[in-house]
């Protein structure tokens, strides 16, 4: 799958469809440079991680994750008059912020850490892109942050453990609570990691709802189960990800026992690492 030289293909508009599909000049206006800015990730990745330090290639999530991340700062640092219809963080971001609202929808039907066999569907480089955004917002927020993920032989998530000195359980889990908790009305969390400082992602999905509520069916995409002080629930874990639930109970009323067993009520598989994270709203 390569001609081991650092060449960059991309394609050229096609109006008229001479090649059988047609692509106009807009397309390649609003798409070639968010393109070719993830694309020179890759290629820096590759040559620092194996060319310079002959190690293994960067975990395809992770990668992927630097690549729409690139494509972020991108739009925060290109002056807008660079750019498509004078917006670069709508050139730029928002392709990537849909990918995170497709993940949100449904965050226990995607991987975080999805199989080297994957290139990841859209909703898990939106779900890869938000781990690593929220990240910086606690981590990072510097170029020393990406330059140390990218100078070193340490992969996936060893390599983002290692950067920010803590263990990838924690990470994870507080993640995911960030995901909802993250300017939720009413609630300000303990914890000033469960929280994105670089966007409002409640406010910026709302826009998006306003402007394409076909494409967009909510206004805030995350919606945990509810359920009662009695539950009983199957679902399916995928790497990293996770399923929510929101337990609703009289806080007079006796404690809620939580059970996490396997398939067909058993122990769960030993080679597994199973967490449950919670947090209190009232």
């Amino acid at each position: 799958g390569s001609n081991a030289t650092e060449v960059v293909y991309v394609g050229v508009p096609d109006p008229n469809g001479e090649a059988g599909c047609r692509v106009t000049k807009d397309f390649f206006a609003r798409l070639l440079a968010p393109t070719i800015i993830h694309e020179i990730q890759h290629l820096i990745s590759y040559n620092q991680h194996v060319l310079l330090r002959q190690g293994p290639i960067e975990q395809e999530w992770l990668n992927e994750a630097l690549s729409h991340y690139a494509e972020e700062l991108g739009g925060r640092n290109i002056p807008n008059s660079s750019c498509y219809l004078n917006d670069c963080l709508s050139q730029f971001a928002v392709p990537t912020l849909s990918n995170a609202y497709r993940y949100l929808l449904d965050p226990g039907a995607a991987f975080l850490v999805y199989p080297e066999s994957s290139t990841g569907s859209l909703a898990e480089r939106g779900a890869a892109w938000l781990f690593l955004r929220w990240l910086s917002d606690h981590f990072g927020g510097t170029a020393a942050f990406t330059r140390g993920l990218l100078e070193t032989t340490a992969t996936g998530s060893d390599n983002l453990a290692r950067q920010v000195s803590v263990p990838w359980p924690t990470l994870v889990a507080e993640w995911h609570l960030a995901n909802w908790l993250d300017d939720i009305p009413g609630v300000t969390p303990a914890n000033t990691r469960l929280r994105y400082t670089s966007w409002n992602l409640r406010q910026m999905f709302a826009s998006f709802r306003a402007q394409a509520p076909t494409i967009y069916p909510r206004s805030f995409p995350l919606v945990p189960d509810s359920l009662g002080a009695t539950f009983d629930r199957a679902a399916i874990l995928r790497g990293g990800s996770a399923r929510f639930h929101r337990v609703v109970i009289d806080p007079a009323s006796s404690p809620v026992d939580v059970r996490v067993a396997g398939a067909g009520g058993g122990a769960p598989p030993s080679e597994l690492i199973l967490q449950v994270a919670i947090a209190r709203t009232r």
